[in-house]
């Protein structure tokens, strides 16, 4: 597992997707972002802080979007929002302003 000279930024509210070839390292960086792997050397930074020190508030922070369905289908998008809201205990959970954001009001069923 290598990964070298990766350097980016995403600003509050800009959504952003991250490309590339097989084997580019794209799964290794986001395991990094997300605390789920620790650096050999360098440091990743997200939301100001060092992922490898403050893991868990940042974790709370983040949103991710996988190349495979992570949802139930069973359930429309607002059912599912909440469910994974609950899980993470997140009070007071309002998923039409999440879904607006997006451009998804008027389809979450």
């Amino acid at each position: 597992m290598a990964v070298d000279h990766v350097d980016f930024e995403v600003q509050e509210g800009e959504i952003f997707g991250f490309l590339g070839l097989n084997g580019a390292g794209k799964t290794t960086v986001v395991r990094l972002l997300t605390g789920q792997l620790s650096p050999h050397a360098g440091q990743a930074t997200v939301l100001g802080k060092d992922i490898s020190k403050s893991s868990k508030e940042i974790q709370a922070n983040l949103g991710l979007s996988f190349e495979t369905t992570n949802l139930y289908e069973q359930m429309n998008a607002v059912e599912n929002l909440e469910l994974f809201a609950q899980l993470f205990g997140i009070r007071n959970f309002k998923a039409m302003p999440l879904l607006e954001k997006v451009g998804l009001s008027g389809r979450e069923k």
